[in-house]
């Protein structure tokens, strides 16, 4: 679902209020600098849960659940919630374009799932 920040504009610029209420954050981070066009996510977490945040620019976001793929358009101050066991591809639409993500892990190598045919195996039959 996707899910709009609280933005306050002013004189003195703008303020962009993020709820993450489904998780307790253990890590922040932002991707940027991303040449147009180019997708990156192509993996899945085990465990981590997190939300992903435009910040800048636009982006779109697939998520894939195994058995289903949903496509969303996020600009500025918009936000999706990705669950674990959720496949996630982010193609960032233009030069602009900044993500942030907030995680409830710390970073984890072996937490990544970085195989889609590996992904699909261990979702097969929890989706339907």
């Amino acid at each position: 679902m996707k899910l709009s920040s609280k933005l306050v504009s002013g004189e003195r610029g703008d303020l962009n209020e993020f709820s993450f209420d489904k998780i307790d954050i253990k890590r922040i981070f932002v991707v940027s600098n991303v040449p147009d066009g180019s997708i990156r996510g192509y993996h899945a977490h085990k465990n981590t849960r997190q939300y992903l945040c435009c910040i800048a620019g636009k982006l779109e976001i697939v998520l894939d659940n195994g058995n289903e793929r949903t496509k969303y358009f996020l600009e500025k101050s918009d936000y999706i919630y990705q669950d674990s066991l959720i496949w996630s591809e982010i193609k960032f639409i233009d030069k602009e374009s900044k993500l942030l993500v907030a995680s409830a892990t710390r970073h984890n190598e072996s937490d990544y799932i970085r195989d889609y045919k590996e992904f699909t195996l261990l979702t097969k039959g929890q989706n339907k």
